[in-house]
């Protein structure tokens, strides 16, 4: 009876975690599902005024694509916005027990907002989500943003507290990783 308790604690050890990262490329870019967001026409996520967004602000002169670093959720992930100086990255984070818009550190700083969540990112099965701490969840929704902030586009947050998801004009979204190069989106000079 010995062995087998002492059999089955070295497999356990040795056993792979369960939850793991799949290989989140070191620069990356997220797309978005599009059920729920009727008219949706571009789905790759964009950064803009500190938000991330799919939709029609691919066409704000203040968007670009959010191509991401890190990939690793032992690490933050990063931006660097091509409107900021090249070392003005940002860190990605969330407030994992509440809802509220993906959000960025300002440029130049490594300062975080109490309670915020900046580790555990990373690509399950493809899938942009957050270990948090009970494994990886995908707590994702698109809400629409108001016509005078970003016509035709949609805002993307956390919800943490599961309140958003139930609100009119926001609809559950999967985030799909996509291995992205600087080069992938072309820019005019």
């Amino acid at each position: 009876m010995k062995f087998t308790t002492l059999l089955l604690s070295a497999i356990v050890l040795l056993a792979p975690s369960a939850v793991h990262a799949d290989d989140t490329p070191a620069l990356f870019d997220l797309s978005s599902s599009t059920d729920g967001l009727d008219g949706l026409v571009w789905n790759n996520v964009m950064f803009s005024g500190g938000n991330a967004y799919v939709g029609n602000v691919k066409y704000a002169s203040s968007s670009e694509p959010l191509l991401l670093s890190g990939g690793s959720p032992s690490y933050g992930i990063s931006f660097t916005s091509f409107h900021a100086t090249p070392t003005g990255w940002r860190t990605l984070y969330v407030f994992a027990n509440a809802s509220a818009p993906l959000a960025f550190t300002t440029p130049h700083s490594a300062s975080i907002p109490a309670g915020a969540q900046t580790v555990g990112f990373g690509s399950w099965d493809g899938k942009f989500q957050l270990d948090t701490g009970s494994g990886p969840a995908e707590m994702w929704v698109a809400c629409k943003s108001p016509e005078t902030e970003a016509s035709g586009s949609w805002k993307i947050n956390w919800d943490g507290n599961g309140t958003l998801a139930k609100t009119e004009g926001c609809s559950r979204v999967s985030l799909t990783v996509g291995k992205a190069t600087e080069c992938r989106y072309p820019q005019s000079a």
